[in-house]
């Protein structure tokens, strides 16, 4: 029955998703066509069925699939709704979420009422898509093999999946960190270019920038944890291993400061964006670093790393999923907690909710009422000053295994410089502001400048 489910699905999957992307795409391109027509609205109801119909049998058989080594998962009929239910719901949810945002962001010209509809759309879509993906977690908690594996490695033996605690270990690695992280990069990217379009009328002028920074912020996060781990994990016996990035050991905080000189730099050395108003950039940009914080921790949740100490479930966490709660209870440097009551103090997950948050914060509570009030640019410092805040508030409930430096502090006095560095920016921007060059208002860029 299992390969059953999964071959309907796949066929219904990946047909509506054909059709969709097939419509899709010739509406928006069509500069003739700004509104969706019945007939164009019967085709995405239908198609968008089809999907969330074969997303529902595909995890059925997820639900039904035997090894052939065993009677499967057994899953129980509560469960098993859960999971179909969930699995409909979450696809249901994420088809109305990316139409309405590509209609809202990448048709311009879409009818005002439409264009109102696809914002409506888009935004009341994620608290069901938050929702059905808990419902569906829940079903499938309980079956799951834990601690999650969290990438995959070429070795000897071909590839494999590997996990934070025991398991074979390979240097070629892939890791989901890494794929969280440029999830993050890409959420940002989307936001800031459309409202580099709103103000240039352009799409793509953040192509290159995005590239320049991502890489600088690697480059940043190392340098900042080889600093701080100098003595403390032989870097100083061992010079040439700050270079073996694929061992691991980033930080946040350095890599934020590397991806923004990097973004900052190239905006200035690029002669085809100088029309490009750096602080009115850098207030746009750097507050959505957040999300990609925030996204990024969840990398953390994988590896089973940057958490707290032991604490029982009941003591203020028996709300989290099971899925989550049965993770926790894995370290990628202690002894497991399986089977006991308690589990490691998700910070990641305190963390992230404190990143995405701050992000709606500091552009939504501060930046929208406040505007008439701050310079372009004052918002990169309140993510600084924000960021700073959290950190310091973050860094002494750290299991100490994930500490830097060695007295543990090397990431409090980098947070306090954040703070430092917010204040400053804040202070110069309002200074350029009222006592800066006045020149003529710049041109707007060239039809040839982007692709």
């Amino acid at each position: 029955m299992g390969i059953g489910f999964l071959v309907v699905g796949l066929l219904l999957t990946l047909g509506g998703i054909g059709v969709f992307v097939y419509e899709e795409r010739k509406f928006i391109i069509d500069e003739d066509r700004n509104s969706v027509g019945t007939k164009l609205g019967r085709i995405y109801l239908i198609a968008g069925l089809v999907i969330v119909i074969g997303a529902m049998f595909l995890q059925g058989a997820i639900d039904a699939w035997k090894d052939g080594t065993s009677e499967g998962w057994g899953m129980n009929a509560r469960d098993a709704f859960f999971c179909v239910a969930g699995a409909g719901g979450f696809t249901a949810a994420n088809v109305i979420l990316w139409t309405a945002f590509i209609h809202y962001y990448y048709k311009p010209k879409l009818e005002e009422k439409q264009k109102m509809n696809a914002r409506r759309f888009m935004f009341s879509s994620i608290p069901f898509l938050v929702v059905f993906f808990l419902l569906l977690g829940q079903g499938i908690a309980d079956y799951l093999p834990y601690p999650f594996v969290n990438g995959l490695m070429f070795g000897d033996n071909g590839l494999f999946w590997s996990k934070p605690v025991g398991g074979e270990k390979s240097n070629f690695h892939i890791q989901f960190y890494a794929i969280i992280m440029l999830s993050g990069v890409a959420v940002d990217y989307a936001i800031c270019d459309h409202k580099f379009f709103k103000k240039y009328g352009k799409h793509g002028l953040l192509e290159g920038l995005v590239i320049v920074a991502f890489l600088c912020g690697v480059i940043g996060a190392r340098i900042w944890y080889v600093v701080g781990n100098w003595t403390r994990e032989g870097f100083d016996q061992n010079p040439l291993r700050a270079f073996e990035i694929w061992t691991g050991g980033l930080t946040i905080i350095g890599g934020a400061v590397g991806g923004i000189l990097g973004g900052v730099g190239y905006l200035v050395l690029n002669k085809k964006l100088r029309f490009i108003s750096i602080p009115w950039a850098m207030g746009i940009v750097i507050p959505t670093i957040l999300l990609a914080q925030g996204i990024g921790r969840w990398g953390n949740f994988f590896n089973c790393e940057v958490h707290g100490a032991a604490v029982d479930i009941s003591n203020g966490w028996s709300w989290l999923p099971n899925w989550i709660i049965h993770n926790m209870q894995y370290s990628s440097t202690s002894p497991s907690l399986v089977g006991t009551n308690q589990i490691y103090t998700p910070l990641f997950l305190i963390e992230s909710l404190l990143n995405i948050g701050g992000y709606f914060l500091i552009v939504y509570g501060i930046g929208k009422p406040l505007k008439k009030w701050m310079a372009d640019g004052d918002l990169a410092g309140c993510y600084f000053i924000y960021y700073g805040v959290v950190r310091i508030i973050m860094e002494p409930m750290r299991d100490p295994s994930f500490n830097m430096g060695t007295d543990n502090n090397f990431s409090i006095w980098g947070s306090l410089s954040y703070i430092i560095i917010g204040v400053v920016l804040i202070a110069f921007f309002e200074l350029w502001s009222r006592f800066g060059k006045k020149g003529k208002n710049k041109p707007l860029p060239p039809e040839d400048s982007v692709a």
